[in-house]
């Protein structure tokens, strides 16, 4: 894989090519349209795997970050379809100044229905459209996604409906949904576009992928109606359904090798002797890095090739940021939060590194789980310091998960000098237990609108006491049992020992220093601090002064809201400062 920032219309464009590995009938390349907000973050693994076998097999496959997301320049508020087609309409002059002779559209869900909007514009371009599981209607789509913000609000007592929140987007108002900032532009033009509706030039082929639960089940209803709609005015499609996991939504990185191995026999040629093939003037692409501020990075672990990317600072400074990143998801991060903190940082002085560890996001590899990647840590450590020579000291920064496996490797390497450890995953079936019963439902008891729903009749209460004694089971298990097993790992040092005793005898045997930031509205940080709080241990050896806790009270697991993000930025940056 070759990264990229290339200077489109609108600022920088972060691309990851992935060039054929041998030569092909046609010089076939695919630009991929993604998916939209998180389902783009989820899916990214998924992504970066297809585009890696299409190389393999003779086709060379772009992957772009459109203005405003990902690793690309702007902000998503500003993010429109007209800049994403302006984008698309440059990357498409960038491709065929490369040499290609054929171009494919492959969109992923939102992705589908840009590329319909677009195609038109580059009739004679764009040659075949590749569809990933297409949103059928905008509408619908965005109606869903707006109530990720119900959904949010309801738990404060806040009642806002769909309607309203479109009103207020008719009024000019920016919604920030789930992290991320809609304009009015954006919401408008999203929900006028429909599958059906949206007309396809007739010298183009159409290939479609459905992704179901069980092995033969047939297209979803509207989406044959689309299909047969299409069909009647001469259109060439191929519509059928593979199995697999609805990896765009997981909770966990998911693949659905079914869908990977059918798309590769559609597109990718067979394949004969390797031959290199010309990329980007690396000239005026290396110039243009230079002035952006940021590189992207190939560097190796285990012979596996993993993608980061540099956050430069104007000011010469021993001292760096590692960001690690966990969960389902690549160092973009949440609603983008990763980029976001990053370029705060740098702008204060402080050089920033993001990675993408194995078999996450762009590199490649198997995921071996994050206790288990203390190497990749340490390789992207190496590829920092060589990246900027005078960066002699680093701290990790870590959320979740990644903040345990930071807390897992600091104690092995000098080099690491602090921690910032967001909402540390300690989780266990005892403790997520506990935590959902003393800090879910003693809330909920007291929230304005669990009492709204119960004088509205709207509460089924049998259906919440079996969710309630099913979790108080769970609270009060086998503890005799637990426990002798934790003791018997933790005295016998097991990797597979309890993760709250693992993190301890790391954070024991680090001697830099420990910033904590814990969300207030979180099951995660819960768990955690329950944790902490069970364990003398583990309680006096964070009253020491190398340790310092702040809290948000208000805020969520991945702190979704732009105050929450801002005020994480300030405390981190803040505390690198006064090391």
């Amino acid at each position: 894989m070759i990264p990229l920032f290339l200077p489109g219309p609108s600022g920088a464009i972060f691309v990851s090519l992935y060039p054929a590995q041998c030569s092909s009938l046609d010089n076939k390349w695919v630009l991929h349209l993604p998916a939209f907000a998180e389902e783009m973050n989820k899916s990214r693994k998924m992504v970066s795997s297809q585009a890696r076998e299409l190389s393999q097999r003779g086709v060379t496959v772009v992957i772009p970050d459109l203005y405003g997301t990902g690793d690309s320049a702007g902000d998503y508020r500003d993010a429109n379809w007209q800049a994403w087609r302006d984008d698309l309409g440059y990357l498409i002059q960038w491709i065929q100044s490369q040499g290609a002779e054929s171009i494919t559209f492959w969109g992923l869900r939102l992705g589908c229905l840009l590329a319909l909007d677009a195609v038109n514009e580059f009739k004679g371009q764009v040659k075949e459209l590749m569809f990933w599981q297409p949103v059928q209607g905008g509408k619908q789509y965005m109606t869903q996604f707006l109530r990720l913000r119900m959904a949010a609000g309801m738990f404060k007592g806040e009642q806002e409906t769909v309607g309203e929140l479109r009103e207020k987007s008719k009024g000019g108002e920016t919604l920030e949904v789930a992290g991320y900032d809609i304009s009015p532009r954006m919401l408008d033009h999203t929900e006028q576009l429909s599958l059906q509706d949206l007309v396809i030039p007739q010298d183009i082929k159409v290939t479609l992928f459905e992704v179901v639960s069980n092995k033969g089940k047939a297209l979803s209803p509207v989406m044959r109606k689309a299909v047969e709609s299409w069909a009647e005015t001469g259109i060439e499609v191929d519509a059928s359904t593979v199995s697999g996991d609805p990896f765009w939504t997981t909770q966990e990185i998911s693949m659905a090798p079914e869908l990977l191995r059918r798309t590769t026999e559609a597109l990718a040629l067979q394949s004969h002797s390797y031959t290199s093939l010309e990329h980007a003037d690396q000239g005026s692409t290396a110039e243009y890095i230079a002035d952006h501020g940021e590189k992207p990075f190939i560097f190796s672990c285990n012979k596996e090739e993993l993608a980061g990317i540099l956050h430069k600072s104007d000011q010469p400074t021993a001292r760096g940021v590692l960001l690690v990143v966990g969960g389902p998801q690549y160092r973009v991060g949440s609603h983008r939060q990763f980029v976001l903190l990053a370029r705060d940082l740098a702008e204060t002085g402080i050089p920033v590194f993001r990675f993408d560890y194995r078999g996450m996001g762009d590199s490649s590899g198997s995921l071996a789980g994050f206790d288990s990647i203390n190497e990749d840590i340490g390789a992207a450590i190496d590829a920092f310091q060589s990246a900027c020579p005078g960066v002699e000291e680093v701290v990790v920064w870590g959320l979740c998960d990644a903040a345990t496996a930071a807390g897992f490797y600091a104690p092995n390497d000098s080099r690491v000098s602090g921690l910032v450890l967001l909402n540390p995953w300690v989780h266990s079936a005892e403790g997520a237990a506990k935590a959902v019963l003393k800090h879910y439902y003693f809330q909920r008891l007291f929230s304005k609108g669990l009492w709204s729903k119960i004088l509205k009749g709207d509460f089924d209460i049998s259906k919440s006491l079996a969710s309630l004694v099913a979790i108080v089971r769970g609270a009060t298990g086998n503890r005799k049992t637990d426990a002798a097993n934790q003791e018997k790992q933790a005295n016998s040092g097991s990797q597979s020992a309890d993760l709250t005793e693992r993190l301890f005898r790391g954070l024991q045997k680090f001697q830099g220093k420990v910033l904590f930031i814990l969300s207030g509205n979180d099951l995660t940080a819960s768990e955690f601090e329950d944790s902490v709080n069970a364990s003398r241990r583990f309680r006096r050896l964070i009253k020491g002064n190398r340790f310092t806790i702040q809290r948000l009270e208000e805020a969520d697991h991945t702190f979704s809201r732009r105050i929450w993000r801002d005020a994480v930025s300030s405390l981190t940056g803040r505390w690198i400062q006064s090391l």
